[in-house]
């Protein structure tokens, strides 16, 4: 459904690639510190290193996406590669059960989809 959505490849890889790398990544080094540094949202347990990954991952998504497709996004790349994984970021961290695997993918879908309309 959500290739549906995007209107270029390259966001529907951004998506993809978030709920993939991005969460994966999340989830396998934040396991590993969940004594530690974790917390609790909603009573689901998070990492601080979890967070971190995802962050830090997102950033890296943004960018690529923003490198390989620059047309799309001149003069607002930028401005998206430091706002949007901040946006997923906190998504992801609020998403309980699961529902971080439906909101942050579209939420990548929607943004970029829509700056890439006004470009």
């Amino acid at each position: 459904m959500s290739a549906q959505l995007a209107n270029s490849g390259w966001i529907y890889m951004a998506a993809v690639l978030h709920l993939s790398l991005a969460d994966g990544f999340a989830a396998l080094i934040g396991v590993h510190f969940t004594h530690t540094f974790g917390y609790k949202i909603f009573g689901q347990v998070k990492t601080v290193i979890g967070t971190i990954t995802f962050y830090l991952t997102s950033v890296c998504i943004i960018a690529a996406t923003m490198h390989f497709d620059p047309a799309a996004y001149s003069t607002t790349a930028p401005y998206v590669v430091l706002i949007l994984p901040i946006v997923t970021t906190a998504i992801e961290n609020a998403g309980i059960y699961g529902s971080d695997n439906l909101l942050v993918p579209a939420t990548v879908i929607v943004i970029l989809g829509s700056l890439r309309l006004v470009s």
